[in-house]
Parts: C-alpha cells; structure tokens; sequence
C-alpha cells in the first residue's frame, strides 16, 4: 500500500538545515517515481545538518531518530518540532563533526547504525534525495561530480554568517560584517560595560555551529 494522506505532504517536501539558519524551508525538485531532490554545498565547517518538514510546516518534520545521522536510517515522523528537536541527519565531511551518533532511542538502535562516510571539503556539492516506495521513505545522498572542494575566496553559501553572542549582551546574536577591503575577515565593533566578559561565535545562527 500507499503512504496515508496526513503522513504525505499536500504540496512538497521541502528541507531546511543548518546552511539556511534552520528557518528557511527549500522545496525540493520531485524527479518522478517518487523521488525527490536537493543539492546543497558542504560549508566551509566541512559538514551540514537537516531535517525534512512537509510543505515547509515545522510541525510535520521527518527526521532519523538520532542526532547526527548518516544515511539510508529509517525515516521518523512526521511530528512536531518538538517532537523532532536534536534528530537530524549530518552528511560529514573529512570526519568532521561528532563521529558517533547519539541514538535518541533505545528501541532504534540497530536500525540507527551509520553507512559509510563520503569524504568531502567545504565547496563540495551533495545531491539529497528523499526516496518513497510505497509505504516506505529512505532519505539518502551521493556526492556529486566535479565539486571538489572551493576555490580562493568561498561563495556566500559556503562561508555562511557569522554572529557574536555574548554574556554582556545576554548571549543574543549580533552579526559580523565581512571586510570588503580583506574577503574571509569578519568584524564587529562592540562596547563592554565593564572590563572582562565571555564570548563565541555561531556560524547562520545554529548554536550547533559554535566557534
């Protein structure tokens, strides 16, 4: 049999991940047979993370049940955001990001078990594809030719946004501005009102991507 209506989007499946600050749902491109596409750029932290939500709606998210998940692991949801929260699937790059993944349940454990990792370098592009058949998903990726790795100065897309968030301000972000005059440099000028304080830097406001 089919997939039940309530657990199939009405209008697309759409993705949002850790290159677009986990706020700007993209659809993907349906390739017939039940295939649905999307090609994103590995940032220059080597890695990405995402989750899929059914017609862009944050309360109908497909997830793997694990954080950091790799690849072709049984496919979750649709629930709500809160359900989903810290479930997600990472296409890793040079090893980076967490090695293990963290499964969330017990009970997913063995099904949760990662494939092997694609080598890849920030600039690389990966073809995403969510795959339906039947009553089944798979949500997969294959890294795509003639994309290895960025050269010179990084596209947008791959550098990202930089953010300062810090104890004297109650850790909101405020955004760095790239230096026209020295592409790569990013600047901000702030105030202390007093003379020590803590702070780091979030790369496209995911406070999973803390430097």
């Amino acid at each position: 049999g089919d997939l039940d209506d309530e657990v199939k989007p009405t209008k697309a499946y759409t993705i949002v991940g850790s290159w677009s600050s986990w706020s700007k749902p993209e659809k993907m491109k349906s390739e017939g047979k039940g295939a649905f596409s999307f090609t994103v750029a590995l940032g220059e932290l080597g890695f990405e993370r995402f989750q899929i939500w059914l017609d862009g709606d944050p309360d109908r998210v497909l997830h793997p049940g694990a954080t950091g998940a790799t690849r072709d692991v049984p496919v979750k949801g649709p629930n709500s955001t809160d359900e989903a929260w810290g479930s997600y699937w990472m296409i890793p790059g040079l090893g980076r990001g967490p090695a293990p993944m963290e499964v969330l349940d017990e009970g997913h454990s063995d099904s949760a078990l990662p494939a092997p990792f694609d080598d890849g370098s920030p600039g690389d592009r990966f073809q995403i594809q969510v795959l339906t058949n039947g009553r089944y998903r798979t949500v997969t990726w294959t890294k795509l030719a003639g994309g290895d790795g960025a050269e010179g100065a990084l596209v947008p897309s791959v550098a990202g946004q930089y953010y300062l968030a810090a104890s004297w301000s109650d850790w909101s972000l405020e955004e760095l501005r790239e230096d026209l005059d020295s592409p790569g440099t990013y600047r901000i000028e702030v105030r202390l009102p007093r003379t020590s304080g803590r702070f780091v830097f979030v790369r496209n406001e995911d406070w999973r991507q803390v430097l």
